[in-house]
């Protein structure tokens, strides 16, 4: 479906060109060739012309939305370090109530042995 998209408007100019090109060829014989080489010409000169132009705009283009890309990942990972820090924290100060526990623990378990 997308080669359609294509495929078919270059077959309606290739068609139209044929039909345009026999047309100017009955009435300006051999001179009818010079349409299609001024068309081409003029062409190529705005492409050259406005080739640099075109490019600078199609890399400022690019170098925007990779901006806004890695200020997306920017912000990703920045979420991501609060999220590991706060659950380090949380971790740690865990494993701390726990040893805590195991002293006193401990400590019950000696003074009964030693009383």
């Amino acid at each position: 479906a997308r080669k359609l998209l294509v495929l078919g408007p270059m077959l309606l100019c290739f068609l139209l060109g044929t039909i345009l090109g026999s047309y100017f060829y009955t009435v300006f014989e051999v001179q009818a060739l010079l349409i299609p080489a001024t068309l081409t010409g003029i062409v190529g000169l705005c492409y050259m012309l406005f080739r640099q132009r075109l490019k600078g705009v199609m890399q400022n283009i690019e170098t925007d939305r990779l901006n806004k890309d890695f200020e997306k990942i920017r912000g990703t990972m920045e979420r991501a370090q609060q999220f590991l820090h706060a659950y380090t924290s949380r971790r740690s100060s865990k494993d701390k109530q726990l040893g805590e526990e195991e002293d006193n623990g401990q400590d019950v378990v000696i003074e009964l042995e030693e009383g």
